[in-house]
């Protein structure tokens, strides 16, 4: 059977999102959480829930609302934004009273036990996901066999990608990220300039200083830049091993960077990453960039196939937004770094 089309994030409620801890309980949007008071730490340990709001700007009117700086508050993962989603929380030296003074549009924060352990990115099991997949045109019954003969088929296991938002919206990201690579810092800052004022504005007072320009930005989304190369090309690596029908939960596939540069490419998915970064006129030493050296990546392995868990289909029923269509409602877990959208592209046969 082809692929079934299919709408995500129709609301808010359609993309639910519940981190699991590294001792894989759930932060349930459900539960009732109670302070432990006798607990004791310089760090104030609480859930933050959020609907539709930006992870990184919520942490920032936090921490404008309490007056501390912004590195006060640390998180275990970053959220999807049209999503309603539950997670862990730190903040350094915040006591449990002034955290419940504070009232932010669409955020809930509750207090859980002081601790001399803070949250930290990684620092999780995974994720549990309750998505509504809308739009689809088939009956009930039939969308319902479908969905069991995938999830059979499937065998536990999907390819690992990298989902669509690690590239922005115009594949932007891996552009910039290929130019500054390639040294080519001019056209690097120039593309910038068309999506950031920052750089704009720094270039109109030093025209020539490009690399200064592309420093006017937050370290993190810098960084971005080189995450989305090393994303594009391990998916097209990801894609020879599907395309060959190679579905082996054991494959890891570099993701590029200079610690590969002294590596001898001798297996099958060695050649087809370095075959593609020369494609690209790249190579692994070139991710070390002197330049900027916050942004030089050493690369890692990432696992080509991962396993899901825990797959659940809560409700299949008429669509209420699309008339006419029908709606599945479906619950699984995933581990950090896995995206559900892929997950269910997998699933819908894309």
């Amino acid at each position: 059977m082809s692929a079934l089309s299919f709408s995500l994030k129709s609301l808010p409620r359609d993309f639910i999102v519940e981190e699991i801890t590294p001792e894989k309980e759930v932060l349930a949007l459900d539960k009732l959480y109670s302070f432990d008071e006798k607990s004791a730490g310089k760090f104030l340990q609480f859930i933050l829930q959020k609907e539709n709001r930006d992870t990184l700007e919520v942490l920032d009117e936090i921490a404008r609302k309490l007056h501390v700086t912004r590195e006060t508050l640390s998180i275990a993962g970053m959220k999807d934004k049209e999503a309603i989603t539950s997670q862990s929380a730190s903040a350094y030296r915040v006591k449990k009273e002034q955290l419940e003074k504070i009232k932010i549009r669409g955020v809930k924060l509750i207090p859980v036990q002081y601790s001399d352990k803070k949250s930290f990115l990684g620092n999780l099991w995974g994720n549990r996901f309750e998505i509504t997949a809308r739009d689809i045109d088939m009956e009930k019954d039939r969308l319902k066999e479908f969905i069991e003969s995938r999830i059979q088929e499937m065998h536990g296991v999907f390819p690992n990608y990298f989902g669509e938002q690690r590239f922005g919206e115009d594949n932007s990201t891996q552009k910039i990220g290929k130019l500054i690579l390639k040294r080519e810092f001019k056209t690097a800052a120039l593309e910038c300039t068309k999506r950031y004022r920052e750089c704009a504005t720094y270039l109109k007072k030093h025209p020539k200083d490009h690399v200064g320009a592309i420093k006017q930005l937050p370290i993190k989304l810098q960084k971005l830049f080189i995450h989305a190369v090393q994303a594009e090309i391990f998916n097209s690596a990801l894609d020879e091993l599907v395309n060959k029908g190679k579905f082996d939960k054991n494959i890891e596939i570099p993701l590029p960077g200079y610690r590969f540069s002294s590596r001898i490419f001798t297996s099958e998915i060695d050649k087809i990453v370095e075959e593609t970064l020369k494609e690209n006129g790249l190579s692994p030493e070139m991710f070390r960039v002197k330049e900027l050296p916050e942004i030089s990546s050493e690369g890692e392995l990432r696992r080509a196939f991962e396993e899901f868990h825990e797959f659940k289909i809560l409700a299949i029923e008429a669509d209420e937004i699309h008339s006419g269509k029908t709606k599945a409602v479906l619950q699984f877990s995933l581990k950090k770094g896995c995206y559900a959208t892929v997950f269910l592209d997998r699933v819908f046969k894309k």
